[in-house]
């Protein structure tokens, strides 16, 4: 490819690591809390689930922005 001058594209922060990483036990805790918002405030679908894990789909309210859900987890 370079005999061309043609080169793959390189993303700038290549090799970098984000400023703010959150850790494996954050990720749970914010799983865990969108599972219950889901349980709490979502619809199920009413088709059966077509997915690998057999989980049910949820509707969650398009009232709701993720800026709410946001800050009702803070």
């Amino acid at each position: 490819m370079t005999q061309h001058g043609v080169m793959p594209r390189t993303h700038g922060n290549l090799g970098r690591r984000p400023k703010h990483p959150l850790g494996f036990d954050d990720v749970q805790r914010v799983v865990k809390y969108l599972e219950n918002y889901a349980e709490r405030e979502g619809i199920p679908m009413p088709a059966a689930p077509r997915r690998m894990e057999n989980i049910p789909l949820t509707y969650l309210p398009a009232s709701t922005t993720k800026l709410d859900l946001f800050k009702n987890y803070t």
